[in-house]
C-alpha cells in the first residue's frame, strides 16, 4: 500500500504564469527511450503547489493622497529615484484649495465679528441686569422701611396725640361742669348775671362736644386709619418684593439668551476656524514628501471593472487615500501570488517554499507561507467570473540580496509526497470517454490500448493506481495503426485525471477541445496567444516541457505538427483557462 507523508525537497522548478498543481519526483525520473516509449517506474512523487507571483516589500512606506475629493498630480519624481526622508517627491494641484481657503477666511472674519458682538451683548446685559436689580431692591428696602417707620414711629405718635387730646377734653369738660354748677348757684343768689351763667353753660356744652370728638377720633384712628395705612404699606412692600423677583428672573432669562447666543457664536467661530485650519493643512498636504529613505516606486491605478492598472504619473487624478507612491523596505521581501481554488485547500500558513526570481538566475530563496486569503480575489472575479483565485503572501526568509519590488518570481510550496508510487510520463495518458487510456508496448512491439486508473501527478509524471506493472513500456504518442480509444460516453464522469490536468492527445486525434485533448498541465503559463518555439511547442519556462527529455519534446512537437492551427489555438485557450490565467 502506498503511504503519503509530508516532506520538503528544495528543488528549483521553473513555471510560467498561472496555477500549476505539481508532483515533483523525489526519486528517479521516468525512463524514456528514443523510440517514443517510457518505462513504468516506481518512485516518490512530491506534491507541491507551484505559482508565479510578484515581489513586494514586506514593510513599504506608502504615500497616499490626503487631499479630500480628487486632486491632480502636477509633479512627481521619476520612478526609481533615490530619496531621503522628508524629501519632496511631487506635488498635487491645490488651486481649488486656495479658492476655498480665501472664501473660508471671509467666513471666519464674519464669525469673528459676530463673536465679538455677542461678547459685548453679554457685558451690556450684565450691566442692565445690575441696574434693574438695584432699582428693584431699593424699592423693596424703602417699602420695608415705610412699614417699619409707620409701625414703630408714626402710628404710636398719632395714637398718643389722639389719646392726649381725649384726656385734655375730658379734663376741660370736668372744669366746665364745675364752673357751670358754681355759676348756677351764684345766679340763684344773684351774685352773677344771667349772661355770665349762660356763658358758663355754653362752655360746658362745648367741652362735652370736644370729649365726644376726641373719643370718636381715637376710635376712627384705631379702627380704620391705622390698619388701612399699615395694610397699604404692607401691600406696597409685597409688590416691590415681587417686582424684585421678576427683575431677577427676567435678568436670568435675558442673560441666558445672550450667553446662548455667545456660545453659538463661539461654536460657529471655532467651526469656521477649524475649517480654515483644515484647508491650510490640506494646502500643506499638496506637497508629497518621502516618509523614509529609499527609492520611489509608483502606485498602480485600477482602470475599472474591465481590469488592469496603470502606474501613477503627472496628470493622473487621484482620490483621497489612494496610493501615489511607496518607498519599499528592501531589507524584507514578500511574494504575492494568486492560488487557484483547486489548490488553495492544500496551502496552509507556515508551509515552507522555495522562490526563484526571473531576474536573478541561479539562485534559490527560501520562504514561508504567511497568509492565505479566506475569500476569492474580487479583481479576478471581474476579469473572469469563472476564475476563483486566492491571494497568498509568502515571506522570503533570510537573504534578499538582488530582490526588488515588481520582479516576477516563481514559488513552489511543499505540500506532501507519495512514497513508492507507480508512475509514467503524463503525456502517455489520454482521457477519452470518461476514462484514462494508455498504449502499452508488447513483447512483440505491438501497441495495445489499455484502460488505467490514475492518481496524483506532476508536470511530467502521473501516478498509476491500476492497469500497469512496473517495467512495462508505454507509448508517449499514439502509434501508427494502433486502435482508437472508445468514443466519448455522455454518461461517464467528465474527468478522471486529477483536478487541473489535461491529457495529451494522440497525434491526429482530433480537435484540441475534445475530452481527450490538451497539451499541458493547467496553469502551464502559456497565454492563448503564446508564441511557439522552433519545435512548435508552447514557449515559456513554465511549460510542462521544462521537465521533458529531448525525445519527449520531439514527440510532442510531432503531435503539434499534425494539428490544425484552429486546433492548436483552441488547445492554447484550454491551457490558459485551466491555469486560471488573468487576461487584461
Amino acid at each position: 500500500m502506498n503511504s503519503r507523508v509530508r516532506c520538503w525537497v528544495p528543488s528549483k522548478l521553473l513555471v510560467g504564469l498561472g496555477l500549476l498543481l505539481t508532483l515533483v519526483a523525489c526519486g528517479d525520473d521516468a525512463v524514456v527511450s528514443a523510440a517514443g516509449t517510457a518505462k513504468v517506474t516506481r518512485g516518490t512523487l512530491q506534491i507541491t503547489v507551484q505559482e508565479g507571483g510578484e515581489l513586494q516589500s514586506a514593510n513599504p512606506s506608502i504615500v497616499r493622497s490626503e487631499i479630500e475629493g480628487r486632486a491632480t498630480i502636477l509633479e512627481l519624481l521619476p520612478e526609481g529615484t533615490a530619496v531621503k526622508k522628508g524629501d519632496r517627491i511631487g506635488r498635487l494641484d491645490s488651486a481649488g484649495i486656495e479658492d476655498k481657503l480665501n472664501r473660508q477666511e471671509i467666513q471666519l472674519e464674519q464669525a469673528r465679528s459676530a463673536l465679538l458682538k455677542a461678547e459685548q451683548d453679554v457685558e451690556i446685559q450684565k450691566k442692565k441686569n445690575a441696574e434693574f436689580e438695584t432699582a428693584a431692591r431699593t424699592g423693596v428696602e424703602l417699602a420695608a422701611n415705610a412699614v417699619k417707620g409707620y409701625t414703630e414711629g408714626k402710628r404710636p405718635l398719632e395714637l398718643a396725640k389722639l389719646q392726649s387730646d381725649l384726656t385734655v377734653a375730658v379734663e376741660k369738660q370736668k372744669r366746665a361742669d364745675k364752673q357751670a354748677a358754681a355759676s348756677k348757684r351764684l345766679k340763684e343768689k344773684s351774685f352773677i348775671s344771667q349772661t355770665e351763667l349762660e356763658a358758663d353753660e355754653l362752655a360746658q356744652k362745648q367741652s362735652k362736644e370736644a370729649v365726644d370728638i376726641a373719643t370718636r377720633s381715637l376710635e376712627q384712628f384705631q379702627t380704620w386709619e391705622a390698619p388701612d395705612q399699615l395694610k397699604r404699606l404692607g401691600v406696597d412692600l409685597e409688590v416691590k418684593s415681587i417686582a424684585l423677583e421678576r427683575v431677577r428672573q427676567q435678568a436670568t432669562s435675558e442673560m441666558q439668551q445672550v450667553e446662548d447666543a455667545l456660545g453659538a457664536r463661539r461654536k460657529a467661530h471655532a467651526y469656521e476656524k477649524d475649517a480654515r485650519d483644515k484647508l491650510e493643512a490640506q494646502r500643506g498636504k499638496a506637497a508629497i514628501l518621502a516618509p523614509s529613505d529609499g527609492i520611489v516606486v509608483y502606485g498602480r491605478q485600477e482602470r475599472g471593472r474591465n481590469g488592469g492598472s496603470e502606474p501613477m504619473g503627472i496628470g493622473k487624478e487621484v482620490h483621497e487615500q489612494e496610493e501615489i507612491v511607496r518607498i519599499p523596505d528592501l531589507g524584507s521581501m514578500i511574494v504575492e501570488v494568486d492560488v487557484h481554488e483547486s489548490a488553495v485547500k492544500k496551502i496552509e500558513r507556515g508551509q515552507r517554499a522555495t522562490v526563484t526570481v526571473d531576474a536573478i538566475s541561479g539562485k534559490v530563496f527560501s520562504a514561508t507561507v504567511g497568509r492565505v486569503a479566506l475569500v476569492a480575489s474580487s479583481q479576478s472575479s471581474w476579469l473572469n467570473p469563472d476564475l476563483k483565485v486566492y491571494e497568498t503572501i509568502l515571506n522570503v526568509d533570510g537573504d534578499v540580496e538582488g530582490m526588488k519590488p515588481g520582479m516576477h518570481a516563481q514559488v513552489i510550496v511543499g505540500v506532501s509526497v507519495i512514497v513508492d508510487a507507480l508512475q509514467i510520463p503524463l503525456q502517455a495518458v489520454r482521457e477519452i470517454g470518461g476514462k484514462a487510456w494508455v498504449y502499452v508496448k508488447g513483447n512483440d512491439g505491438a501497441a495495445a490500448l489499455r484502460e488505467v486508473v490514475v492518481g496524483e501527478h506532476n508536470e511530467s509524471s502521473v501516478e498509476v493506481k491500476e492497469g500497469l506493472k512496473e517495467g512495462e513500456n508505454v507509448y508517449l504518442a499514439k502509434p501508427v495503426g494502433a486502435p482508437e480509444p472508445p468514443a466519448h460516453d455522455p454518461n461517464a464522469s467528465p474527468e478522471v485525471l486529477p483536478t487541473g490536468i489535461a491529457p495529451t492527445p494522440a497525434a491526429g486525434s482530433g480537435a484540441a477541445g475534445d475530452s481527450g485533448s490538451g497539451m499541458g498541465a493547467a496553469g502551464s503559463g502559456n497565454s492563448p496567444g503564446a508564441p511557439m518555439d522552433d519545435g512548435n511547442m508552447p514557449s515559456g519556462s513554465g511549460s510542462r516541457t521544462g521537465k521533458m527529455t529531448d525525445e519527449q519534446r520531439k514527440a510532442m512537437a510531432e503531435r503539434m505538427k499534425n494539428m490544425t492551427p484552429e486546433e492548436r489555438e483552441k488547445m492554447r485557450k484550454g491551457m490558459g483557462a485551466r491555469g486560471g490565467e488573468k487576461k487584461d
